[in-house]
């Protein structure tokens, strides 16, 4: 099959992650965290989830720069980030606090819809701002705890870092050096990253974990012509990743970093490997797999569904089939008016994306 000029594998890689996430939760859900295999395999050093989160954030590194440069203002770029993760957190917000939550409560109906958690949970989180992970009644008697969708956790991370972006590429631009890929360009954004990250995060020490994730994202597509994705390097960092981890070497989580971030771009940006999978045709699933795993997996639980293994496969079709009708329903609804009104102009100065390999 002849791939597109533009054609790519992230969307594929990025469902992958998000049933990634699924697996490792069903581990951790169900009360058996050290089962799960790939903290087995590291040394309780990583699991599959914080694997999956890694690709997620490295990815949008490199994804989200390049959106944050080829737009032609900063208007247009948070328009199509904020249409991109408000509109489906919502839904599954308010479908969790008004379906979910009275279905599964262990509470009177009275009581719970009588409690400010249930208001506070959707405008709390709806926010990005100080997460609440509990509603009245619901789940207390899980193995993990009543924790309703644990996942949201990268969320804040994960728009303050778009936010940093939009601003550092703005403020660029306002000093004339928008395109620039030199030293100082790098030393603001990276500032601006740290300054937004610390202030939407708190003390979440989740941002030290993703940020570099998704600062080697976007230093590849920063220079990308100068550092074009070459399999035989995602090779010699996946050998090292791999002979740390067995010899129980220092440096884990760097090496770890740097083959999970590069990997995952090369893979994506790779033109021989493009999947036959329409994505048009079924939609973009990553995100509302990674939105319903949680709660679903939380009420299986619930419903008596034990094992790690019966909990993956009883979610997984759950979750699929949520984020489709989350994807047609919601989703595509809210993206499509940008698309069709969009019109980015590409900053002249950043080199156009090399293919991978090359």
């Amino acid at each position: 099959m002849m791939a597109r000029a533009d054609s790519n594998n992230f969307n594929p890689i990025r469902l992958f992650a998000a049933w990634l996430v699924l697996f490792s939760h069903s581990y951790h859900l169900s009360g058996q965290p050290y089962a799960e295999p790939l903290m087995r395999l590291t040394g309780n050093q990583m699991t599959f989830g914080t694997f999956a989160v890694g690709v997620f954030f490295a990815i949008s590194g490199y994804l989200i720069t390049g959106s944050a440069y080829s737009r032609s203002t900063l208007w247009s770029f948070l328009d199509a980030r904020i249409r991109r993760i408000f509109p489906a957190l919502v839904a599954v917000l308010l479908l969790s606090a008004l379906v979910l939550g009275p279905l599964m409560t262990l509470l009177p109906l009275s009581d719970y819809f009588a409690s400010s958690a249930v208001a506070t949970y959707v405008l709390r989180n709806a926010a990005l701002w100080r997460l609440q992970f509990e509603l009245p009644g619901v789940f207390a008697a899980n193995p993990y705890g009543a924790a309703v969708n644990g996942s949201l956790w990268t969320l804040p991370i994960e728009f303050g870092l778009y936010l940093a972006v939009g601003g550092a590429v703005w403020l660029l631009r306002q000093l004339g050096q928008g395109g620039s890929r030199v030293l100082p360009s790098i030393a603001a954004a990276t500032a601006c990253l740290l300054a937004w990250g610390l202030l939407l995060s708190g003390r979440n020490s989740g941002l030290f974990l993703l940020l570099p994730y998704f600062m080697v994202g976007a230093l590849c597509q920063l220079w990308r012509a100068q550092l074009p994705l070459h399999g035989g390097v995602a090779l010699a960092l996946g050998l090292l990743w791999a002979a740390v981890t067995a010899l129980d070497l220092p440096g884990f989580a760097v090496v770890a970093c740097l083959a999970i971030s590069y990997g995952s771009l090369w893979i994506g940006r790779h033109p021989r490997w493009i999947l036959p999978f329409s994505t048009e045709r079924v939609g973009d699933l990553s995100y509302g797999v990674y939105l319903y795993a949680f709660p679903l997996q939380q009420s299986l639980i619930a419903l008596g569904v034990a094992a790690p293994g019966m909990l993956t496969l009883a979610a997984t079709p759950l979750a699929l089939a949520f984020a489709w009708l989350s994807w047609h329903v919601v989703e595509e609804r809210f993206l499509a008016p940008r698309r069709r009104g969009s019109h980015p102009v590409p900053a002249p100065s950043v080199a156009p994306l090399q293919k991978a390999g090359s």
